[in-house]
């Protein structure tokens, strides 16, 4: 308990670290941007393809078995490419607003251990330290359950859902 009271913070500090945050996850959210113009070209290439299977078919130059068959596998491309455009527009949001939610509950941690019975105090103390280690009087961040918050999505999140 006296080991996080020390890392409770105020109101100034947290704007911080808010301001940090959003710096912090800049060169993540340009990655995702970039990927995001790749997957919308793939997207664009995909239909131009369903356009130039619909003129080898009018002229004669394929079978409509065959036609049906490649549009069929084209529009589930397609349809796949784009989920993954909308998950990753969606984690470049959610990534900001996780990091916001450790923060706010790095701010509110004490006052709801004093508040909670035994058996929730331990649950609280593994949920919120879970990622964090403590090296030598200092307090890090380190994923050692990278997939956690992803695998364990919301129903109604679009984010990794399957």
């Amino acid at each position: 308990m006296n080991k996080l009271e020390t890392i409770e913070i105020d109101e100034d500090t947290w704007r911080a670290a808010r301001d940090y945050v959003i710096e912090l996850n800049e060169p993540e959210k340009t990655k995702m941007k970039q990927q995001i113009i790749m997957l919308n070209e793939r997207i664009s290439a995909e239909e131009r393809m369903q356009i130039e299977l619909g003129r080898k078919f009018t002229r004669g130059e394929i079978i409509k078995s065959e036609y049906d068959k490649l549009l069929k596998d084209s529009y589930a491309k397609e349809a796949s490419l784009r989920n993954t455009l909308v998950k990753c527009e969606n984690i470049i949001h959610e990534l900001t607003q996780l990091m916001y939610k450790f923060l706010d509950d790095i701010k509110y941690i004490t006052n709801r251990l004093r508040k909670a019975s035994a058996p929730n105090k331990r649950e609280i103390v593994d949920i919120f330290c879970e990622n964090l280690v403590w090296d030598y009087e200092k307090l890090r961040w380190d994923w050692k359950k990278p997939y956690y918050i992803m695998t364990n999505r919301k129903k109604n999140s679009t984010v990794l859902r399957d």
